[in-house]
């Protein structure tokens, strides 16, 4: 404190002899990630001192206090700090003040205004706002060498993408709990707000069943481990996607019950991985299969506090391999079909009512309009996960779409790993300088896919270590703010602000 009050009156000295009465240069942005949307910077630093409060604006207690006691387990982290938390009607000097008590609507449900002055204030909207508006104070407070001076200014800050998607494939290879715990935290620390997990595939269940006892493929997640989980993301303001991926790479399930098989080869094989054995789709012809499927989604939908649900809806096989089963052929006709994937557009259909009837939304993959075609199509309501080139169809059709194309975004280090459009390569530098984002009002969101085909016995860490620079790249993308000259720059801006702080004990094993 008395060298930069020495180093500012000396410099006030130095323009007063001059007689030029020039202005101080304001402070410049601070280099968080993702970095700010807009920064008005100010002059001089505030000094996080020994007897810092955190201030919850009273009238809002209720929506604000949660995040009051995170910011305070991280500062203790960062800085050594217990601050008290305590009720104010306004900022105090050298407090930090967080309030609802914002009339910028410009801003959002998740945005925020960080005013850093003889005071710190959060300014936001919603908790959630607030939320990130203390992730940004916890990186500019990471970054000072003491830990506890902050540049004076004004941040207004907030996200350019509704729904911003990480989604790990849990059915091929199980991840531990303390794994998807940390990347939670992770998650909430670069501004991400949804983890969608995969958690069924030809050769896992991952879900621990209480309706169909035996179904889960050991290790599988028990429903303790869901709430958990699910406590988890709450607390960092993340959303849990569930996936049980149906009615194809369902193989896991048919050895568990044989009896749900097409009995046609045409459509109990295929030619992905995990296919050529037979078990691979669930025979949806036959309405005793229908009703075990909503045996399931009745189990599992409402575990999930989350909004949406998604029912998966991929790989099933082409055209001409379905016109080559008759029993789906024959339901086809029965119904007065034109197409045999119009049958699944009818499941798809009627599952769609199941999970509104819980309240929430389903998701699906794009794969019914992949080299088929229907006379019937899923329903609007449903949010679409558009893996091809392009998602302009489905959003000029009125689908709301979450953006997840395959050659850009997808992270699959066990197909090999190569430039060029190879399956599963992210190019973080070429999305980061040179993808061109595609933008809609019905484009919600994008999601980075790390499959783990090919990597079912790798470890977590492995995997984790193909996977982060794309999620920090994709996190800085569609957060909005203005990017570094290059990828290689923003590398070492993300790689200074380092690791969040750790979850509390109570949540990790």
């Amino acid at each position: 404190m008395y060298l930069f009050n020495t180093t500012r009156c000396f410099h006030i000295f130095l323009i007063g002899l001059s007689g030029f009465g020039a202005a101080a240069v304001p402070n410049a942005a601070p280099p968080t990630m993702p970095s700010l949307r807009e920064w008005i910077g100010g002059e001089g630093m505030f000094i996080l001192g020994t007897n810092a409060l955190i201030a919850i604006d009273g009238r809002f207690t209720n929506e604000i206090t949660q995040t009051a006691f995170v910011l305070k387990d991280d500062l203790k982290q960062f800085t050594g700090q217990d601050c008290k938390i305590i009720s104010l009607p306004e900022p105090q000097p050298g407090s930090l003040f967080l309030t609802l008590n914002n009339s910028d609507a410009g801003i959002g449900d998740e945005g925020y205004l960080l005013q850093v002055g003889d005071a710190v204030t959060i300014r936001a909207n919603t908790g959630k706002g607030i939320f990130y508006g203390a992730q940004t104070l916890l990186q500019m407070l990471k970054l000072d060498a003491t830990h506890s001076m902050l540049p004076k200014g004004t941040a207004r800050d907030y996200p350019l993408c509704k729904d911003r998607d990480e989604m790990i494939d849990v059915g091929r290879h199980y991840y531990q709990m303390s794994y998807l715990e940390e990347e939670i935290r992770k998650l909430a620390w670069y501004k991400m707000n949804t983890l969608h997990l995969h958690f069924s595939d030809w050769n896992g269940f991952r879900l621990v069943s209480d309706t169909y006892p035996g179904l889960a493929t050991l290790p599988a997640y028990t429903k303790a481990d869901l709430r958990r989980l699910q406590d988890v993301a709450k607390r960092y303001h993340v959303v849990i996607v569930p996936e049980i991926d149906l009615p194809a790479h369902a193989k896991a399930i048919t050895d568990y019950n044989p009896k749900l098989r097409f009995p046609c080869a045409s459509m109990d094989t295929g030619h992905w991985p995990g296919a050529q054995d037979g078990g691979w789709m669930l025979d949806i012809t036959r309405p005793d299969v229908r009703a075990w499927i909503k045996g399931l989604l009745d189990e599992f939908i409402p575990l999930f506090d989350g909004p949406y649900f998604h029912i998966g809806c991929d790989e099933w096989e082409y055209t001409a391999r379905q016109l080559d089963c008759p029993e789906l052929v024959a339901y086809m006709k029965a119904k007065g079909y034109s197409s045999p994937t119009d049958v699944f557009v009818e499941w798809i259909n009627e599952v769609n009512v199941q999970v509104k009837s819980y309240g929430k939304t389903t998701q699906i993959w794009n794969w019914w309009d992949f080299k088929q075609s229907t006379s019937i199509q899923p329903d609007k309501d449903i949010v679409i996960n558009s893996w091809t080139a392009s998602p302009d169809k489905f959003l000029k059709s009125g689908w709301k779409v979450i953006c997840t194309p395959e050659e850009e975004l997808y992270v699959a280090p066990g197909t090999g790993g190569t430039l060029l459009g190879k399956y599963g390569y992210f190019d973080s530098k070429r999305i980061y300088e040179k993808w061109v984002m595609p933008a809609n009002p019905n484009l919600i969101g994008f999601k980075v896919c790390r499959w783990s085909d090919n990597a079912q016995d790798r470890s977590d860490a492995w995997l984790d270590h193909w996977a982060q620079r794309p999620v920090q790249v994709l996190a800085e993308r569609i957060w909005g703010g203005p990017r570094s000259a290059t990828a290689e720059v923003f590398y070492t801006r993300v790689d200074a602000i380092g690791e969040p702080p750790e979850l509390p004990k109570s949540n990790s094993k």
